[in-house]
């Protein structure tokens, strides 16, 4: 009961990282009806940003952290503006294969500025462990399960209680008729591209600092994950994302400790 109880938990703060990824997707595509799928690079971009503030600069790892963020919604607005909007009356598939394009540039381009090895990550909070109701809970699994909900609590309150929000929640809806009330939709899809970055940005981190250690490749697999949660909640449903990466981390957590 013990270890079904620490799988639990461990499946829901991975969990949370891959809702973090999915309410990307989500986002992305209400407002700009496409599968960003630089999403994962965004996500790596993310972890190797905010390991070279603490590691290589010498930084605090929270004002790192912060940065790092920062740092990947401003390259999420990038590739909306630098890739996307060329192509954006062009053939419906172009914006897709744009996204598979720039994921491969960006990953290829932190091989050559970080080199493709591993990186040990830092976290101050590894090695403490609790015993709470006959659960095993580490500091990092709360940390990450903590920023994760706040991360979304603050989505939340943003998107259902500010003039900015509301105005990216008309233009998902229906982004003629938001244009003609006034909204100006391309500041929204900006907006919304660097909120997807910068939602990346922070999964990547909580990744590093869960894990302790950072690669090139990693985007892959967890962009993969984050858009598979996004589909099991229903690609335009932001609580349905959240569900999904819960699910999703559920489930792995539970397969990998009871199948291997």
């Amino acid at each position: 009961m013990v270890e079904f109880a620490s799988q639990i938990i461990n499946g829901l703060a991975v969990g949370n990282i891959y809702a973090l990824l999915a309410l990307g997707f989500s986002l992305v595509f209400g407002v700009a009806n496409l599968i960003n799928f630089a999403q994962g690079s965004l996500f790596m971009l993310g972890a190797y940003f905010a390991w070279t503030g603490a590691v290589a600069l010498g930084l605090p790892l929270a004002v790192a952290v912060a940065l790092a963020v920062a740092l990947t919604a401003a390259v999420g607005i990038l590739i909306d503006w630098a890739a996307l909007r060329p192509v954006q009356q062009g053939p419906l598939i172009a914006p897709l294969l744009t996204t598979l394009a720039v994921s491969v540039i960006v990953d290829h381009g932190a091989e050559l500025i970080w080199t493709p090895d591993s990186k040990g990550f830092p976290n101050p909070l590894s090695g403490s462990v609790w015993l709470v109701g006959g659960a095993y809970i580490s500091a990092v699994d709360a940390l990450v399960f903590g920023v994760g909900v706040i991360a979304m609590i603050a989505l939340t309150l943003f998107l259902e209680h500010t003039w900015m929000g509301r105005a990216i929640r008309a233009t998902a809806q229906d982004f003629e008729v938001a244009m003609q009330m006034g909204v100006d939709v391309e500041l929204m899809r900006r907006v919304t591209f660097g909120l997807a970055g910068g939602l990346g940005g922070l999964a990547g981190v909580l990744v590093g600092m869960y894990y302790q250690n950072i690669f090139p490749a990693m985007g892959l697999s967890y962009g993969l994950k984050g858009f598979t949660a996004a589909l099991l909640g229903g690609i335009t449903s932001l609580p349905g994302a959240i569900a999904g990466g819960m699910l999703l981390g559920v489930f792995e957590s539970l397969t990998s400790g009871y199948i291997g």
